[in-house]
């Protein structure tokens, strides 16, 4: 029990630290064009970590600007302890793929049978009225709803659409679609 406040305490005061930063890198962003397009050269070339990133930083958006008036500080808290908790779980779990991915045995066969599923970016059209020919509102592994220029693969023997990240982690272990179990190849 003590073991489990002292880390929780730890990965507070990280949290804390991590959420000052952002303000400061935030604050000099305003001010200064190089930040502004060192940013911009390491989401083109990393734009898997830039969007963890910018997920935390929504996150401590909310709980530092939070638009709701009427909630106090300890509900604020708590609210961004859960989503911080989400977020982290999901972090976790994005290392554990990585790591099954890179003990795997087969992993430019795998790599190949990816590169088959078509990865392309959803219009505001789409992203409004559903992707896709089953004019899907959500993706079927994260349950998030789409957003304008969201980055998907259509799986061409069912037509199931779903986030590219999501796909990726699920296609790198199955090579059926997550939804109806139908092969990628034929």
């Amino acid at each position: 029990m003590a073991l489990e406040t002292i880390a929780a305490a730890c990965i507070l005061l990280h949290v804390v630290f991590a959420g000052l930063c952002v303000e400061v890198v935030r604050k000099l962003g305003k001010q200064l064009a190089p930040l502004r397009a060192l940013y911009a050269a390491f989401r083109g070339r990393c734009p898997y970590t830039a969007e963890t990133l910018e997920r935390f930083v929504e996150i401590w958006d909310l709980f530092v600007r939070c638009p709701d008036s009427s909630l106090g500080f300890e509900d604020r808290f708590a609210v961004f302890c859960d989503q911080l908790g989400d977020f982290l779980e999901g972090l976790v779990q994005r290392a554990v793929d990585v790591l099954e991915l890179f003990f795997q045995l087969d992993a430019e066969g795998q790599q190949a049978a990816l590169s088959r599923v078509p990865r392309r970016r959803l219009s505001a059209k789409e992203a409004a009225v559903g992707a896709g020919p089953l004019r899907v509102s959500t993706c079927g592994i994260c349950l998030e709803e789409w957003k304008a220029k969201d980055d998907v693969r259509q799986l061409s023997a069912c037509q199931h659409v779903f986030h590219a990240r999501c796909a990726d982690a699920w296609l790198w272990r199955n090579q059926r679609c997550p939804m109806c179990r139908t092969p990628l190849v034929g």
